[in-house]
């Protein structure tokens, strides 16, 4: 028996009012529909295919954002062929047919009662099953099926700094022959460059070329190894030395494997962070796929700008290049899913639609073509950390029929090296590519946009406490609340230890005679895997986790504990007391040498998009107003501190930045007033 899913599907009509071409009933009707059922992804459209039709065809293209549960074709849709009896459809009638085919795979045929008899049924139906077999499939399903099993399928981004990859993570990756061929294309032309120098000597014939070191940063579980390998050998080099560098012990382990058995003993392994890694001579090519479905989400940059480090002054970094882009999509279903995200999966966020997400995009409609955002470099000349830890960029777009906007898409082009690009571009996707799918950043609620509309996206990339995260903010056509400010729904650690130092409650160190000695309590937020660490024992108790090195007896609240100490000590806490404009009081307590913010952040104090920039001194968000009295205790402000105080809201005589106020004795008690936000606007 044929178990179909459990929903509503509503009829509408695609026929073309020739009366009054401005109109799109069909479309507006559902729109109204699904919104008053609260964009439900059970409830789908039957498009009636109609015989005269729009001939705008982003009108029709409109409808793959919405949930097609079935296709009704009536009998005056089909026409004879020419030079026979049988039935056909137009040629336009075809092309929408193979999009819409793409999207469902059921098909109603309509006839009226009086044509049963008349009409050869069946050869309708093969015209029809004919249709379906020459849809247009989607780019990443036309060599492997199994990815139809991925459609409109939300996952958390992986957090490959924080925790590690499972085994089942590194099969799907490495099943991509394309993006390792790309790879193997890249390095070889890397090497040939290096070969046609004026300088490399020639010996009947032959050229002798030697490659002192190559490094491999983020080795996984080999296929890039093997990629390096092939481009080495290709060229016949008589000597190199080739480090593979991977945190992950698992991985180390298949590494070790791989060298014994496949790669003759040929690479060094290496179990570290690319981060903390010391080479034992500069590189002269360095390796990396640490890129994520935004380009930069998994830490790339954070990575490679160290690693940029230990490379050659003529040395080559591949990738080269790589740059986010963000297009505006009509897409209720994965508006839908990732509201729902919460409940499905055992993952404790504040808000869902706060969480950026890895999707392959099968039910969506993209409004505007897609547009660059942040670039990252890794050349030489650039091989220094740059000073800048947090980007900022407007988009804007233009929608040019009537839609809703659910989110915006994420993309990425690389840059490997030269002419070997890797993208997820719609535009110029590398073809049977399948490592990545797209990035989905929802709206907070989805907006109605009409045709002619402009579209406008603030977009920020921050860095600070410990994480990397991003926050969107919608300005046009409706104004909305900045999304994910500070990075208190979604963010991503910069290592296993710094993640728990920046949610902890108390974190104690000592550095004694023999060895260094800390305890670290922190609260347990969501459920996490915890990684392994070498000489680590876990203490559970009801609410938190105590992670002890060297087994530290015990932590009391305020008192630090250390094996070995000649004496405990109180850790000094001094007392702040927050007062909104709505009246609320926040009491909280920070350590000597604090920021007011870092006690807003540490302590969860909910006071919404305060300290957006995380304490870089480039926003207003975190203006406090103090007593006369502390305010003249406090040094003077600095002047990039005044430039932000300038666009403060509310700003008074004693007003200052809570980034810059660090905590004393003589702040002990303090009453700060935070002044509320007007609007959105205000924000940044």
């Amino acid at each position: 028996m044929i178990e179909y899913p459990r929903g509503i599907w509503c009829r509408l009509p695609l026929t073309w009012n020739r009366i009054d071409e401005t109109t799109d009933d069909a479309w507006h009707l559902y729109h109204q529909l699904r919104t008053a059922c609260g964009n439900d992804a059970r409830l789908e459209v039957a498009l009636e295919i109609g015989a005269d039709l729009c001939d705008n065809m982003q009108i029709l293209d409109r409808w793959t954002g919405e949930s097609i549960g079935c296709l009704i074709i009536p009998s005056e849709v089909f026409q004879t062929s020419p030079g026979g009896d049988l039935p056909t459809v137009s040629e336009f009638h075809r092309q929408l047919l193979s999009i819409l085919f793409a999207r469902t795979s059921r098909a109603i045929l309509e006839f009226d009662s009086e044509q049963l008899d008349t009409i050869p049924v069946n050869e309708y139906s093969f015209c029809v099953r004919s249709l379906y077999k020459n849809q247009r499939v989607l780019p990443m399903e036309k060599n492997s099926s199994v990815m139809r099993s991925y459609r409109d399928y939300l996952q958390l981004p992986l957090q490959p700094l924080f925790e590690d990859l499972s085994a089942a993570t590194y099969e799907v990756f490495e099943t991509d022959s394309v993006k390792y061929m790309q790879y193997e294309m890249a390095i070889k032309e890397a090497i040939s460059d290096k070969i046609s120098g004026d300088d490399v000597p020639f010996f009947k014939f032959h050229f002798i070329l030697f490659i002192s070191n190559v490094i491999v940063c983020g080795a996984g579980r080999g296929p890039l190894v093997t990629a390096v390998l092939k481009a080495l050998e290709h060229f016949a080099i008589p000597a190199f030395q080739l480090i593979a560098v991977e945190k992950n012990i698992n991985a180390v382990s298949t590494l070790d494997h791989l060298n014994k058995t496949k790669w003759n003993r040929k690479v060094h392994i290496v179990h570290s962070d690319v981060r903390k890694f010391k080479p034992p001579a500069k590189a002269d090519i360095i390796v990396s796929e640490m890129l994520g479905s935004f380009g930069d989400n998994e830490l790339s940059p954070e990575c490679l700008y160290e690693a940029m480090k230990f490379l050659k002054p003529d040395g080559v970094c591949i990738p080269q290049f790589y740059q986010s882009y963000l297009s505006p999509v009509h897409a209720p279903k994965l508006h839908y899913n990732a509201a729902q995200y919460r409940k499905q999966v055992e993952y404790n966020v504040n808000d869902a639609l706060e969480c950026g997400y890895v999707v392959y995009p099968a039910t969506a409609f993209v409004i505007d073509y897609p547009k660059p955002l942040f670039p990252f470099t890794h050349k030489v000349g650039c091989n220094a950390k740059p000073k800048q830890k947090n980007f900022y960029k407007v988009l804007k777009f233009r929608s040019e029929i009537d839609c809703e906007l659910s989110g915006f898409l994420g993309y990425f082009y690389c840059i490997l090296y030269k002419d070997h690009a890797l993208s997820i571009l719609p535009s110029n996707h590398t073809p049977n590519m399948r490592s990545w799918f797209s990035m989905f950043f929802p709206l907070v609620t989805p907006v109605m946009v009409k045709a002619g509309a402009e579209i406008e996206i603030h977009f920020w990339r921050n860095t600070g406490h410990g994480k990397v995260w991003y926050e969107w903010w919608l300005a046009k056509p409706t104004v909305l609340p900045v999304q994910n400010p500070n990075g208190r729904s979604w963010s991503f650690a910069l290592s296993f230890l710094n993640y728990f130092i920046y949610s902890s409650i108390l974190v104690v160190m000592h550095s004694g005679g023999d060895g260094f000695h800390f305890a670290l309590s922190v609260k347990l937020t969501h459920s996490i895997n915890i990684p392994s660490i070498p000489d680590f024992r876990i203490y559970k108790t009801l609410n938190k986790v105590s992670y002890f090195k060297n087994a530290v007896p015990q932590v009391k609240a305020g008192v630090r504990v250390v094996q070995n100490a000649t004496a405990e000590f109180q850790v000094d806490r001094i007392a702040v007391t927050f007062l909104t404009s709505h009246g609320d009081q926040f009491k909280a307590y920070g350590k000597i040498g604090d920021t007011l913010l870092d006690i807003v952040f540490n302590e969860n104090i909910p006071l919404d998009g305060f300290g957006i920039c995380g304490g870089t001194c480039s926003c207003s968000t975190c203006h406090v107003i103090l007593k006369r009295e502390q305010y003249d205790y406090l040094p003077s402000p600095r002047e990039d501190e005044l430039d932000m105080l300038d666009l403060a809201y509310g700003l008074t005589d004693t007003s200052r930045l809570a980034c810059q106020i660090v905590l004393t004795e003589q702040l002990d008690g303090m009453e700060v007033v935070v002044p509320g936000f007007p609007d959105a606007t205000q924000f940044h």
